[in-house]
């Protein structure tokens, strides 16, 4: 009896996998964001964008003080990483979480055209932070996230 070696090339399957590219924390402290800036942090480092398909994050925010936090997932691409292009919004709008503890999932979600992923070697995923217009006050909340990513 003769065992038959199939190519991985032969299984179109067979390249798509999907992995974990990071996870971090964000503590967003009373009188850290002002006025209607938007503060962006790495969560993630650099990865290849060969093969890139889809990417999700998952978005544990505690200690919610109160609801004036907004954010949302972010990507930016570069060919050297000492240079990298501006960040991009991955989501359609920001999120708004309730007090106190709060759980969230992106959903499967694709680079965004502004990040040029064809053209660029590398990609690093972030959160984007900003304080709620019309907010009575600063926020104050622990954002704790994990990245994934699926390959073509």
């Amino acid at each position: 009896m003769h065992a038959v070696a199939r190519s991985v090339d032969q299984d179109p399957g067979a390249h798509r996998c999907g992995r974990n590219t990071g996870d971090g924390n964000v503590s967003v402290n009373p009188g850290m964001i002002s006025g209607t800036d938007i503060d962006d942090f790495a969560i993630t480092g650099f990865d290849a964008t060969i093969g890139l398909d889809e990417i999700m994050a998952a978005f544990a925010v505690m200690d919610n003080e109160s609801d004036y936090l907004e954010y949302q997932l972010v990507c930016r691409t570069a060919n050297d990483p000492r240079a990298p292009n501006a960040w991009q919004t991955m989501e359609t709008g920001w999120t708004n979480p309730s007090s106190s503890n709060t759980l969230r999932n992106t959903g499967a979600l694709s680079a965004p055209a502004g990040a040029n992923v064809s053209s660029n070697f590398l990609i690093q995923f972030g959160v984007a932070v900003r304080k709620k217009s019309g907010a009575g006050g600063n926020p104050r909340a622990e954002l704790h996230v994990a990245i994934a990513r699926s390959n073509a």
